[in-house]
């Protein structure tokens, strides 16, 4: 044999169960174990998602927010008297928010954290701006309670991102903002 193309489908960024390093780790004592003499062996790989996954992160605001029964969120009668939130922002998966559908499970944060509110949480949902019923950037989770014009943050979302976005129902692709800090800036 003269090619081992070990695929793709890397991680993006590292998690407590899972890291790129492990996984080469792993890929590396197999080599080694099952093909140790082939001299001339070509490896093939696709860690695209890990490069590209980092160096992008998303920042959404928050064009319009609804009160309801959290148990509309839960789906639990018992959260009936609680409140929850469902946001709207002005990304959703029709744009950049497009590998959610593909099975890519995203978590944003406020971008700027508020003491004294981040101690009310809530259970949410968040809403890409179409009004299709598709259109869920993030089910069920908590976060504090957001006001309109406020911005979540999401970091690592350079793979499949952008280039797979559209202009469905006639929403823009977000403009793009390049930030570098001086030490890497040196290396380029």
């Amino acid at each position: 044999m003269k090619v081992l193309d070990v695929g793709g489908g890397f991680p993006g960024f590292d998690t407590d169960k899972v890291s790129f390093a492990k996984i080469a780790s792993v890929i590396r004592d197999s080599v080694n174990k099952h093909f140790p003499e082939e001299e001339d062996l070509i490896m093939i790989a696709e860690p695209g998602t890990f490069f590209a996954c980092a160096p992008v992160s998303k920042s959404v605001n928050i064009i319009s927010s609804i009160k309801v029964p959290a148990s509309r969120i839960t789906k639990n009668e018992l959260d009936t008297d609680k409140p929850g939130f469902m946001y709207f922002v002005n990304q959703g998966v029709y744009g950049t928010f497009n590998s959610v559908v593909y099975g890519d499970f995203v978590t944003g944060e406020p971008l700027f954290p508020d003491p004294k509110k981040d101690k009310e949480i809530a259970d949410c949902i968040i809403w890409g701006p179409t009004c299709a019923s598709t259109d869920q950037v993030e089910g069920m989770t908590k976060m504090r309670h957001m006001q309109e014009e406020e911005w979540l943050y999401y970091p690592n979302l350079g793979a499949y991102s952008i280039t797979t976005s559209s202009t469905f129902n006639g929403f823009e692709r977000p403009e793009c903002f390049y930030f570098i800090d001086e030490l890497s800036w040196k290396f380029i």
